[in-house]
């Protein structure tokens, strides 16, 4: 079969209606003349806003850190002693590094739907409980429990880089994947230029307070940190309601269906082509026994395929 537009595939004879099998999932994805899609555009905001936070979250600290003094160091010149404020700013990068081999092992083991949200709900948790740190009567101090729940916090984020990249990846087609991985990665420099904006912003709400008071200083830490979690919570929803990739479903889980019911869940023009000539091909069927319309070699799979034009209808 040398003619592709010209071909289909018949498992009888010639003479009756040909069995057509869908085409292998992916060559949607690999199709290179495709821009970008709507299924690409919702990974790119539901991925990239994940990255957006952890650089917020991450960068915040050397913000918040000053004011820490101010409110729970005043016997130290209002300055955190640099043999706590060391490993306190640390705990989020041990964070990360659990985060990214836990989270990288069970994204492979579990599938990508299976995990994809959990990371994201942990820095919800984390970044809630670290703008809530609040002090014992005796013991650990709001310092103490800060530094753990950054920990936790750190998990999360660790957990996000593996999940959004590969989830972003698998969902590109080939000529755009660099382009969304760039996309989502430049999404930490917005964080980390949106930390600062915001701190001044709550500053200056503050103002008028914080010099009649300086204990004022205790909300505008923790609403700067709080409002963290803001981005994560709007699209923590569109990460649990994200298919299975395609990639994931086709080449570990041998799941040709699955796969496919995952493109399809986000509709786009070349699926409704292909439902049409899908649907005039079943009734040509009914009507003469054989489909009218050619059948793109793109779209089936074909074996003992015959050139169309050494077919004739049958006869009645």
């Amino acid at each position: 079969a040398g003619d592709n537009t010209t071909v289909f595939r018949s498992n009888t004879n010639p003479t009756t209606a040909p069995s057509l099998v869908p085409a292998a999932p992916l060559e949607e994805l690999d199709d290179t003349s495709k821009r970008f899609t709507w299924r690409q555009i919702r990974t790119l905001v539901i991925s990239s806003a994940g990255f957006f936070t952890d650089a917020y979250d991450i960068f915040i600290i050397n913000l918040v850190t000053p004011m820490l003094g101010y409110i729970y160091y005043k016997d130290h010149d209002n300055m955190m002693p640099s043999g706590i404020q060391g490993p306190f700013k640390g705990m989020v990068s041990f964070g990360q590094l659990c985060g990214q081999l836990t989270f990288g092992f069970l994204g492979d083991a579990f599938g990508r739907k299976a995990i994809y949200g959990l990371e994201l709900l942990v820095i919800i948790i984390a970044t809630i409980n670290c703008a809530t740190s609040a002090s014992t009567i005796e013991g650990v101090g709001a310092i103490g429990f800060l530094g753990f729940w950054r920990f936790v916090l750190g998990f999360g984020i660790g957990g996000d880089y593996p999940m959004s990249s590969t989830v972003a990846a698998e969902w590109s087609t080939v000529n755009t994947r660099g382009k969304m991985i760039a996309m989502i990665f430049s999404m930490q420099g917005v964080g980390q230029v949106v930390a600062p904006i915001v701190t001044m912003i709550v500053l200056a709400c503050f103002k008028g307070a914080i010099k009649d008071n300086i204990n004022n200083l205790d909300y505008v830490w923790r609403i700067c940190i709080g409002l963290g979690a803001v981005p994560a919570i709007l699209t923590v929803y569109g990460r649990f309601n994200l298919p299975e990739s395609p990639r994931y479903a086709a080449n570990v889980q041998n799941d040709a269906i699955g796969a496919q019911a995952a493109l399809d869940s986000f509709p786009s023009t070349k699926n409704k082509n292909k439902s049409h000539d899908q649907e005039q091909d079943a009734r040509d069927i009914e009507r003469t026994g054989l489909p009218t319309q050619p059948i793109n070699n793109s779209n089936t799979i074909y074996d003992d395929a015959i050139p169309l034009s050494k077919i004739s209808p049958p006869r009645e």
